[in-house]
């Protein structure tokens, strides 16, 4: 079976945030320890490398120790763009691993089930990277920004995905399009297109409309609802097995 890791991209300024989102918590947790329990979680993954701005390094050691998440490698410094941040967790992997899953610190509900399945979908299929997306809900328009935003054109949303993360690629590809790039001075807004670029098959996986990214406060009360519609299920689902349970028993 491949060796897979786990590259976290948590270097971002969070601007839009105005604050520092990856340690804001989200109900008992900061946002960055969801998203490090949910890959700690992950049978596949061997290894976490979170990549953070220089001076989160020392604070998320302390909520790793804190929180006994054993998979982290390393945690290490990020550069001035996602790319150049996770060009640097790629070369802090072990020499052994031979996939990749990118996932964006700032999505702290993914699930478990969905980065196994990420994994799993580029070991059985004939890509060399993996998306995990959601169908677009809404009409999408393009328009020209150089003419007070006038619509050009009404897009056909049926063939419109919202990428996610993770993003998953085989290691060697990843860097060979990583040099590539650099040599070439192109940046790619996420790392599936990068792949692209460099002509790679990408697909897309269909992923959950919960697993939003922490962009603004405002997300936060989305999570919240998300995390409290978890809780009722796991609840429900608690209740149904203590009476399967009680009704299989025989004094």
């Amino acid at each position: 079976m491949p060796k897979a890791a786990a590259i976290v991209a948590a270097a971002g300024t969070g601007s839009r945030f105005k604050g520092d989102k990856i340690f804001t918590n989200l109900k008992d947790m900061p946002v960055i320890v969801w998203t490090l329990k949910a890959l700690e979680s992950a049978i596949m993954v061997t290894e976490i490398v979170p990549v953070v701005r220089e001076d989160g390094v020392e604070r998320l050691k302390e909520l790793i120790k804190r929180h006994s998440i054993t998979k982290v490698k390393d945690v290490v410094v990020g550069g001035a763009a996602r790319q150049d941040s996770v060009y640097n967790g790629l070369k802090a992997l072990s020499g052994d691993v031979d996939i990749v899953l990118i996932h964006d610190g700032a999505r702290p509900l993914i699930r478990t089930e969905m980065i196994g399945a990420s994994i799993e979908s580029l070991i059985m299929s004939e890509v060399e990277g993996v998306v995990v997306g959601v169908p677009v809900k809404d009409t999408v328009k393009r328009i020209d920004v150089d003419s007070q935003h006038l619509i050009k054109e009404t897009l056909d949303r049926g063939s419109l995905w919202l990428a996610q993360t993770p993003q998953v690629f085989y290691r060697q590809r990843l860097i060979e399009a990583f040099k590539k790039a650099y040599s070439e001075g192109y940046y790619a807004t996420d790392d599936a297109a990068l792949m692209e670029y460099y002509g790679a098959p990408v697909m897309m996986l269909k992923g959950s409309y919960e697993n939003i990214k922490i962009t603004t406060p405002e997300d936060l009360l989305v999570a919240m609802a998300f995390i409290a519609k978890r809780d009722e299920g796991e609840t429900a689902k608690h209740a149904q097995d203590e009476l399967a349970a009680f009704g299989s028993y025989s004094p």
